[in-house]
Order: C-alpha cells, then structure tokens, then sequence
C-alpha cells in the first residue's frame, strides 16, 4: 500500500471489543495477513478503562489468540454512548498529544503514556448526525484563527478525512466525497495543508514539533 501512497489502519465499528467475536488485535492480524497495515488504532472508546488497560498491556486475540497487539497510535476515539447512536461525545479535538488514560486523564498529557493520539478534528461523518463543520469548514477556522492570533500558529493540528467504503464505492455517493476533495484542494496548493498518513503525522509531531502537546477543542 505504501507504493500508493496510503496505509490502512485496523478499525473497529463502534471500537468495542465483544466477548466471544473479533477483537481489535484480531482485526489487526488479519489484516495483516492481506496487506500492510499501519499500528494505528481507530475508534478507541476514551471513556473506557477496560478497554485502556487490555490495549496498554498488549491485547490478546479472541479469535487468533497466538497473537498480541498493542497499536502506537490511536486515532478517532469515540464515547461509551456511541454505540448507541450517541455521537455528541466522541472526540473532535485537532492536535497530537499522548494521553495520561481512560476518561477526563485522555486530555491530559503524559509523556510517559502508552500511546500517541492523534486529534481528527471536526470532520464529514458522511450520515446523519454531522458535526458542527466540514472538514474544509474546519480548516479554514483553524487557518482563521491562527491568523487573528487566537490560537498558537507554531503548534501542529490536525483534521481527518475519514471516508467509508460505501462512501468510496457508491456511484452517487462517491460524488460527494470528490467534491470535499475539491474543496480542500486551495488549501494544499497553498500550502497551508498536507495530506499524511497517521503514522506520518506521529513522525512530523515527534520531528518537526518536538512532541510539544497540542489539544484543541473548539
């Protein structure tokens, strides 16, 4: 996949590991039997400390129980409510920091914490229940709040373009998708934005920003 240019990163649907079905460590081994898959976790449930601790600790498969993971990043952390249909808690920070734990401990920093998280931001979730901006809508109040000097210009933010499969495959849908692309094009031409893998984003905050925390919450 690197050869294209992207990575694919295991995720689970509503990020809860159910006793007796596949587990992430299980979706991270399958995965890997496929293709490459990067060790960035998707859908983390942030106020779980079961969870937490099965993940900090190294995560046995239930299905493939030969095999342990413990991803380095993690990435679209979501609430205990989400699935349910409650999405107003899962996170929306931008930034890279590396969280202390489970519950109010995730914002906060802890450099000696098991994992780096990286923030997505406000972003299109593509359904029904849409978050306060679009991606490119994000963007730009990043980019205008920098300006006005409200926020630090010097500190890495960052905003996911999460896109499902039905999204990326459907003939009509799919539409939608190259028209969010179209508008965060300006955006990279000019340089004030770069496209990145997660795993890249984790190297540039260790490289280009010196792991400086960064949790912003508009």
């Amino acid at each position: 996949m690197a050869h294209y240019g992207y990575e694919i990163d295991p995720h689970q649907e509503g990020g809860w590991d159910i006793e007796g079905k596949d587990n992430y460590a299980d979706i991270r081994y399958l995965g890997g039997q496929l293709t490459t898959v990067s060790e960035t976790m998707g859908g983390l449930v942030w106020d779980d400390p079961d969870q937490w601790a099965r993940l900090a600790a190294g995560e046995d498969g239930q299905i493939t129980p030969g095999f342990t993971w413990k991803p380095e990043m993690l990435t679209l952390a979501v609430s205990s409510r989400h699935h349910l249909g409650d999405f107003s808690d899962d996170d929306v920070a931008s930034g890279v920091w590396i969280p202390k734990g489970a519950g109010d401990d995730f914002w906060v920093h802890d450099p000696e914490g098991p994992f780096i998280y990286i923030g997505p931001g406000e972003h299109d979730d593509w359904s029904a229940h849409p978050t306060d901006l679009s991606t490119p809508e994000y963007v730009q109040s990043l980019l205008d709040q920098m300006e006005a000097g409200v926020i630090p210009a010097d500190a890495m933010y960052t905003v996911t373009l999460a896109v499902p499969q039905g999204i990326v495959f459907h003939p009509e849908d799919h539409a939608r998708l190259l028209a969010v692309l179209d508008e965060l094009a300006p955006f990279v031409e000019r340089g004030q934005a770069v496209y990145v893998t997660y795993s890249q984003a984790a190297e540039i905050w260790r490289e280009e920003y010196n792991a400086v925390p960064n949790i912003f919450r508009r």
